[in-house]
């Protein structure tokens, strides 16, 4: 159900560039009702994608979320 936070933050998904891995733990120690939990672990997923675009730096030719909005405020100035 993780997974379905990437349907919710990516698009297109499912492309060889978006990475289709998660990996979870648990420890056991509290029981909840697996609905739940795969709920709260989608907008998670979908929460931790939104946050890396937007606080990621700019890599050489590759401008970063976060540059490219500043540029846009700039100009609207």
């Amino acid at each position: 159900m993780a997974h379905n936070g990437y349907v919710k933050a990516i698009f297109p998904i499912h492309t060889p560039h978006d990475g289709d891995t998660i990996f979870t733990m648990a420890t056991g120690e509290v029981e909840t009702d697996i609905t739940l939990l795969g709920s709260l672990a989608t907008e998670v997923v979908e929460k931790s994608i939104i946050n890396a675009i937007k606080n990621a730096d700019s890599i050489g030719e590759i401008r970063s979320y976060k540059d490219i909005a500043h540029n846009q405020e700039l100009l609207t100035m």
